[in-house]
């Protein structure tokens, strides 16, 4: 067993992405005309897709499929991974050096795997990642630490000494109250709560100038 891995959360940490699904549920319900709850994406924020497009056929759409409402709601989204999103700043060269130093990754994501898995190929850095896993294949979200301690298990690694890279401040908390290792990403969309995600966090990356610091601690 190797004595310890990296676990990256993907959009808000690895990719600049958190625009493309703010209001993605309300904008394809609009197609629909049907109105949506006030605070629909902030409840949604705290489960897996698969969890999301059953509240939604549920709460609005019972005369739809699962696979119907998925679909929808994925052709907004795909265009945007498959040509546009970005990686955020400092993270391509902060990935290829824990690359280069033997380091063990995955990808730990509430994402599709074929979405999460275009966007990284387009980016060049889906090789450096030995498994993507996704919270439909765990069939928990993140307020359950169970993707994390299946990645550590896929990659071999002790959990206990692993880091977990993430944005949001319930996986933060989750990953931390599990017992590993965890460097929080500022990202816009929780930037109310980043001071209380930062001390929680073992470390805290504000700038891309933070991620030499944290490849740093990691490596020695």
């Amino acid at each position: 067993m190797s004595a310890f891995g990296i676990i990256f959360d993907l959009d808000g940490t690895i990719l600049d992405s958190m625009s493309v699904w703010n209001g993605v549920a309300e904008k394809y319900l609009g197609t629909l005309s049907v109105v949506p709850e006030s605070g629909l994406s902030a409840k949604l924020d705290r489960m897996s897709f698969a969890e999301g497009v059953k509240y939604v056929r549920c709460t609005y759409l019972p005369d739809r499929t699962e696979s119907q409402i998925s679909d929808g709601i994925f052709a907004i989204i795909e265009r945007a991974y498959r040509y546009e999103i970005p990686l955020k700043a400092g993270m391509g060269e902060f990935i290829e050096k824990l690359s280069l130093a033997g380091i063990p990754m995955s990808v730990a994501t509430s994402n599709m795997k074929k979405t999460a898995c275009a966007a990284l190929e387009r980016l060049g850095i889906l090789s450096y990642f030995s498994h993507i896993i996704t919270s439909d294949e765990v069939s928990a979200g993140k307020d359950s630490p169970e993707i994390y301690f299946r990645a550590a298990k896929l990659m071999n690694v002790a959990a206990a000494n692993s880091w977990v890279i993430e944005d949001a401040p319930h996986a933060v908390n989750c990953a931390k109250s599990a017992g590993f290792k965890v460097a929080a990403v500022r990202e816009r969309k929780w930037a109310g709560e980043w001071g209380n995600i930062a001390r929680l966090a073992d470390f805290s990356v504000s700038r891309a100038d933070d991620l030499k610091t944290l490849y740093e601690i990691i490596s020695n």
